[in-house]
């Protein structure tokens, strides 16, 4: 897609102003067109067209994936904050190791959470942790 620094020149030159917030209100209905004329990217995803059916055993072995990378990750966090206490490096510190590691433990949990649910039981969630 365009990048916003060419989408602004062009909003400026089509429309003659020197910023977008001195368009008139009037005007933002074509505004609006002349965006959605520039490509596809600025329009809604459909997102109805990305449900997949997959086989339950399939299912079931990347929710026990999931189960165990995102222990994994939570050990990785907390070792790698502990690594930058011992050696005495100020928690203020940019920690990547340790952020990245509490991303995939915790960022995509409201998504993952219902599909492991669905997939397995949760006393074989509890166990899979503890590989």
């Amino acid at each position: 897609g365009l990048h916003w620094q060419e989408i602004y020149s062009r909003l400026k030159s089509t429309f003659n102003v020197a910023k977008y917030d001195q368009l008139p209100q009037t005007m933002f209905e074509r505004v609006i067109n002349f965006l959605n004329t520039l490509g596809n990217q600025y329009r809604p995803i459909d997102r109805s067209k990305k449900d997949i059916t997959i086989a339950g055993l399939d299912a079931e072995q990347i929710a026990k994936y999931l189960v165990r990378a995102r222990a994994f990750a939570k050990e990785v966090e907390v070792f790698h904050r502990k690594l930058y206490e011992d050696l005495g490096i100020s928690r203020y510190v940019k920690n990547d190791i340790a952020g990245k590691a509490y991303d995939i433990a915790h960022e995509f949990n409201v998504w993952l959470d219902p599909f492991i649910e669905q997939a397995i039981p949760q006393l074989n969630q509890q166990r899979l942790a503890n590989f």
